[in-house]
């Protein structure tokens, strides 16, 4: 291992303590003792000002000849201030002599203890930290324009269904086979772990090549809004060593070019539904499902969400109801304490169950009902025009703000970084909005289904009516919960001085037609 030595006085009336042959002799020893020796043509000495550093010629040399060429491995010096008096200059040989390989060794004192040490060690540490978030800035600025342009960011293993390539998803049709079954078999009402074990028993691969196929798995595809063309980039970040999802309107669409659908729109909203319905009629979030037969059909009039089912002791009796627990449950939920809605279950479930006997006793009422719908004017095609229009206007407006980002590409400076993020701003403002328009399109083209199958399915709705009415005495628990199922039921709920008291509505088979049958006091 070649090493050298440096040894510098000011002037040659220096003292002898920090003489030139004194610093020499006892880097000399140290070498020695670290198992080195240090041959004269290695040994530098100079006179010379240390608050100079530019204008030392020896100290150059050494620079130049050595620690730039990396001919050596270690260069001992007898102390701090023999090297350099100004930290920002020792900073800089230290930072040299590091990027080449060379270590520098002080012979009385550790550069760590002193206080030039520490100050060096701070300086070095934020001048790391500094330059690891502009590289953090960089990265992110780039990634930031590939998905603003368009364009999916690669992340490991592409997404089940697809193959990814210079940020673009292709649709894999073997996978993509099998993306469509889940969805099919969900959309039918079959459950999320029978349909794990469908696909374990017919022998397809799991997207992990495994041979089982976990529920997990399942859920995620079946929660996956890609599937419909609607893929998202920005939407998670890492806090930690945790996964959290950002604020939805930091989330960018990735447009359907650089990601299509594989399921339809249609398809996929009724799985979700469907999802949501199993999740709400699961007996097993109920310890004692039976007392309540209308457990996930009750919703808040007031908040619109979901009500829970309570037991309560009241001297020697149970008394059960249907109760808004508010933002306890729901942090969306409008409803304050006090004037949160509750009903007695046993009450709504007998006004229920007659209302439905009563309905499908008599199908008359829901034909009534569904010929005032298809009397009543929906101007669906022009609703959905007036959204589609704004939508175009949206598009070419983000397209433009696209090209005048790429056209700063990788310019620095701060009316330059001022201007992209104005762009950016926009950008992600245009989004949110396009988003919004284009739920608005979809919202009217499902009104218009609605409205048109309500009006299509009069004579259906009748038979099947006819047909349960002979048992309709008979039914059991599940048998009634099986009919609520069938006629879409959902009831509406609002506080006891509200009127009406409660609001039931009926889906008729015909599979989507609203019907609103009666109110309670």
């Amino acid at each position: 291992m070649e090493v050298a030595a440096y040894a510098r006085i000011s002037t040659m009336g220096q003292i002898d303590g920090y003489s030139l042959a004194v610093q020499v002799s006892q880097c000399t020893d140290a070498a020695a003792s670290d198992g080195y020796e240090i041959a004269p043509e290695r040994v530098f000495e100079e006179v010379y000002s240390g608050a100079e550093l530019w204008d030392r010629p020896v100290l150059t040399k050494l620079r130049e000849t050595l620690i730039l060429t990396r001919s050596i491995e270690a260069l001992y010096v007898h102390s701090v201030d023999r090297l350099a008096r100004d930290p920002v200059h020792l900073l800089i040989l230290l930072e040299e002599a590091d990027r080449h390989g060379v270590a520098i060794r002080f012979v009385t004192e550790p550069l760590d203890d002193s206080d030039e040490g520490r100050l060096v060690q701070y300086v070095r540490g934020y001048a790391a930290k500094i330059e690891r978030e502009k590289i953090r800035e960089r990265t992110l600025r780039g990634k930031l324009a590939k998905v603003m342009s368009g364009k999916i960011l690669g992340c490991g293993r592409s997404l089940y269904g697809y193959f990814t390539a210079n940020g673009v998803r292709t649709i894999d049709e073997t996978q993509a086979l099998v993306v469509r079954q889940i969805y099919e078999w969900a959309g039918e009402g079959v459950a999320i772990r029978e349909v794990a074990r469908r696909l374990t028993a017919e022998g397809v691969p799991s997207p992990t090549g495994n041979e089982h196929w976990a529920k997990s798995t399942v859920s995620r595809i079946l929660h996956e809004s890609s599937y419909r063309g609607s893929a998202y980039a920005w939407r998670w970040k890492r806090e930690g060593k945790m996964l959290v999802e950002r604020d939805r309107e930091e989330w960018i669409a990735i447009p359907p070019s650089a990601s299509p659908a594989i399921v339809d729109q249609k398809l996929w909203s009724a799985v979700q539904e469907r999802l949501v319905r199993n999740k709400q009629l699961a007996s097993r979030n109920a310890s004692n499902p039976e007392r309540f037969l209308l457990r996930g059909y009750v919703r808040c009039g007031n908040c619109g969400f979901p009500m829970w089912t309570d037991s309560r002791r009241h001297g020697e009796k149970n008394v059960v109801a249907y109760r808004c627990r508010g933002s306890a449950a729901h942090r969306q939920s409008t409803c304050e304490a006090g004037s949160r809605p509750s009903i007695s279950a046993e009450k709504l479930d007998r006004w229920v169950w007659h209302q439905v006997s009563a309905v499908l006793s008599d199908p008359v009422v829901v034909k009534r009902e569904v010929e005032r719908l298809r009397r009543q004017p929906f101007d669906e095609v022009g609703r959905r025009r007036r959204y589609e229009k704004a939508l175009s206007k949206s598009r070419t407006r983000r397209e433009g703000l696209i090209a005048a980002l790429a056209e700063l590409g990788d310019r620095d400076g701060k009316d330059v970084e001022l201007v992209r993020l104005d762009l950016l701003d926009e950008l992600r403002s245009l989004r949110i909005e396009e988003q919004r328009l284009e739920d608005e399109c979809e919202k009217e083209k499902e009104r218009g289904r609605r409205q048109r199958l309500a009006a299509e399915n009069l004579a259906r709705t009748a038979d099947w009516c006819r047909e349960v009415l002979s048992r309709l005495g008979s039914f059991r628990y599940n048998e009634k919960r099986l009919a609520l199922e069938a006629v879409g039921a959902e009831v509406l709920v609002y506080p006891s001085s509200h009127t009406p008291r409660a609001e039931l509505v009926l889906s008729m088979p015909g599979k989507s037609s609203s019907v609103v049958l009666d109110t309670t006091s």
